[in-house]
């Protein structure tokens, strides 16, 4: 049994996670409202010309290397860590294994079409 003293961290917690998830389930309608005004903010500012979403850190140079190396059967983290990103404000650090397989699989659709 899991020790749990008035006040503990871990009590306050789960208690704060309850409430997340007892307001989250209580009022759809709520939801659905803040989800309605997010898709109208991100609209407008499409619509003024603004980009959503992080800058991008793949190039031509990185998915070839990236190619290169899954012709290795190396695993997507291993390909990963051996990239590294060129441009931008994260140039020098390397990109998730997530965007690796985003990366492979976009050129994947674009070459199978």
């Amino acid at each position: 049994m899991p020790l749990t003293l008035p006040g503990c961290l871990t009590s306050t917690l789960v208690s704060d996670i309850r409430w997340i998830f007892r307001d989250y389930y209580r009022n759809p309608m709520e939801r659905e409202y803040i989800r309605d005004r997010t898709l109208e903010g991100h609209e407008s500012a499409r619509a003024r010309g603004k980009h959503i979403g992080g800058a991008a850190v793949t190039d031509e140079n990185m998915l070839s290397m990236a190619l290169h190396l899954r012709d290795q059967n190396l695993s997507l983290r291993d390909i990963a860590a051996r990239l590294v990103i060129t441009s931008g404000a994260k140039r020098g650090r390397h990109p998730s294994a997530a965007t690796v397989l985003r990366m492979l699989r976009d050129h994947d659709q674009q070459t199978a079409t």
